[in-house]
Parts: C-alpha cells; structure tokens; sequence
C-alpha cells in the first residue's frame, strides 16, 4: 500500500489547542503509512513549522476569505489543480464554514472531513447567522463530521444531525506518559522561576477573550489578599498579553504574576503548579484541562461551558462565570488544602480514553480506509 498524504486545513500551526492536537496526533501515527501536510491562509514561520517539515510534512499557502474571496477562492482552485493527489482534505473549524470543502470537492477530493473544536465563536449576532446558514452548505460538501466533545458537535452540526448520529467525537488525545507528574521536574521548574516556596495558581492559554484572563486576574488577586505567597503563572501569549499586564500592574500584582509567554516544557510547568483555573467564556473541550489532570493537577474550571468529558478526575470543580472572584477564590483555597495524589491523575486521563496512542491508531485506520 503506499503512503496516503492528509491534507490538514487550519488557519495557522501556532501552539493554540486545534494545532497541538493536530501535532499530537501527527507525532504519533505511522508515518510510513499517513503523512500530514498543511495547507494555511499565510506564509508566515508559524510555532510548528519546523516540526512539521522534521516529520515529513509540507506546508501550502492559499490565504482565507478573511484576506478577499475572490483572491482566497482563486488561489485554493489553484492549489487542487496542482495538487490532484490529495484524496483527503482534513478541516479543522470553530464554526460552520464550508468554502475550502466546496472547492475540494469540485476537484474531486474524495474525503472531505470536517472537524468542529468548540461550542461557540464569540463573533456577535452576524457571525452567528452566518454559522447557523453555514450548517446548510456543509451537509453539501462534507463526506465525515467530528468534533471534540458532544457539546461541540452539537454547536457545529445541529440537533438534528446528531439525533440521525453521522457524527464521530474525536478525543483531544495528548501523550499521557510525557505529561506524568514528575516532582524533580517541579522541582527544577520552581527554581528557574524563583517559585519554590509558592502557592503556584497555573493557567495556559492564549491571550484572546474567550481565555477571559482579566477575570483570571480578579480571581488570584482575591487568592492573594489571603495568602501572601500565592504566585499566578500564566503562560502563552496573544494580542491581550499587553492589556493583561496592565491590569496586573495596576493591581499592584506585578511581582507576584509570572508570564512566561509560550513554553515547550509544558509537562514540567504543569508538575511546578498547585492548582490549574481555567474561567474560559467557551471551549468545545479545554484541552490543557486534559493535561492538567494528567499531571494530577486540582482543576478549577467554568461551569456550564466546559463539557462534562472534560472531567476526567475527583480533584475537578466547576465554578459558574456569574460568580464573583471571591467564590472562585474560597473554591481554589479548599482544593489548595486537598491531599492529592497526583500519581493517578495519567490512569484516569488513560481510563476516559485521551491517550493518544489510542486516538491516532483510530485516526490512522480511518485515513487508510480500514474502517467507515
């Protein structure tokens, strides 16, 4: 059999959610069998391209239709006529959007998957008609339909299409082993950072709204007024990175929140942490929070937006974004004072089905037509 090439459209291969699990996945299959390749709305030198081109992938440019549709559909027709060996488009979307899948499948793109990441958009009342009038367009163009979590393909598809159930969830599969508690790696983690006798509150994430770190900001400053030594380590970057600081500097808090921007050692940073927050307006499933109990982190999360798969060990709880910072403070205080055994928290990652190893063999079978 010879090798099948994926071809995986996302906006970008920053190291945001969508794109670490595409990596994960990508480093975990066969690739003597699948090999990925990128087709991205800008040649810019993104988080994970060198990575990419290390595993054999290759990396395309045809710019979205946010840049102009005429160009963005000229260009994407331009890149099948090129490229007829693609018989697998990929599309990864946190909303309805079906253009790139009409154009593949004009070409003859046999399998055109589409795969929904979240439950929300947060781009207003047009760009929700828009997503609600997109369903529509992609029952035309595509052939399969993930999501994330249940919640996410009921945002993407519809209830209708779930009740006929054409869809497949997709765990958010992450290398359970890599991200094992490793207390000599806390260790080494709280030295560099000057933490290594701090109550360390830990959030990963980009720097967007939906993260809400503002609020994030709120909530430790409320953990602070009662326990001196309380740090919060926030670490990723974004365009409110800058907001955020100022925030934090005009609550008085500069010497007592850590950025760390984007880090590649997040398995050890996850083990230097006590408690994980994570107050996000949306998410279709939060996969730092499946890294986080992994690392048998005590979680502190939204209530009623994140899914119910997303908890995956006792030491979760979940907050409701109405309530002040002060409950979600006295919430993180208690599972401060929680003995934890942050050993198991790989067994019940491993148990709910997030391994990854697991999730890319499923993944590998289906690209190779081995199942439907």
């Amino acid at each position: 059999m010879s090798m099948v090439r994926v071809l995986h459209c996302t906006g970008n291969m920053d190291c945001g959610g969508i794109e670490t699990f595409i990596m994960n996945v990508y480093r975990s299959i066969d690739r003597e069998k699948v090999q990925f390749d990128f087709l991205l709305d800008s040649n810019k030198e993104y988080d994970y391209n060198e990575e990419i081109r290390q595993l054999g992938g290759r990396i395309f440019c045809a710019p979205g239709l946010r840049q102009g549709i005429l160009k963005s559909k000229r260009l994407r027709h331009a890149f099948f006529v090129g490229h007829p060996e693609y018989q697998i488009i990929h599309y990864h979307v946190s909303s309805a959007s079906f253009e790139v899948l009409k154009i593949a499948k004009k070409h003859s793109v046999k399998t055109r998957i589409i795969h929904g990441h979240n439950i929300y958009h947060g781009g207003g009342r047009i760009a929700t008609w828009l997503h609600l009038w997109n369903r529509h367009g992609v029952r035309s163009y595509a052939t399969h339909y993930f999501a994330c979590s249940e919640p996410a393909a009921l945002w993407m598809y519809g209830k209708k299409q779930l009740k006929r159930k054409e869809h497949s969830v997709i765990n958010n599969g992450i290398d359970v082993n890599a991200f094992k508690y490793d207390s000599e790696k806390r260790k080494s983690i709280r030295e560099e950072l000057g933490l290594e006798d701090a109550f360390v509150i830990g959030h990963v994430g980009r720097f967007m709204s939906q993260k809400n770190h503002t609020f994030l900001v709120d909530i430790y400053s409320e953990v602070a007024k009662q326990y001196d030594n309380a740090v919060l380590l926030m670490i990723g970057d974004g365009k409110l990175c800058g907001g955020t600081e100022e925030k934090v500097a005009q609550l008085g808090l500069t010497r007592k929140v850590v950025f760390t921007g984007v880090r590649s050692d997040m398995p050890a940073l996850f083990s230097a942490m006590d408690v994980f927050v994570f107050p996000s307006l949306y998410e279709g499933l939060g996969m730092v929070l499946v890294e986080a109990q992994t690392s048998g982190l005590p979680c502190v999360a939204s209530a009623d937006v994140i899914p119910a798969e997303a908890k995956m060990s006792r030491n979760f709880m979940s907050v409701p974004l109405v309530k002040p910072p002060a409950e979600w403070a006295k919430v993180i205080i208690g599972m401060r004072e929680m003995k934890v055994d942050r050993a198991g928290g790989a067994d019940a990652v491993r148990k709910a089905g997030y391994d990854i190893g697991e999730v890319a063999g499923c993944l590998e079978k289906f690209y190779l037509g081995e199942t439907g």
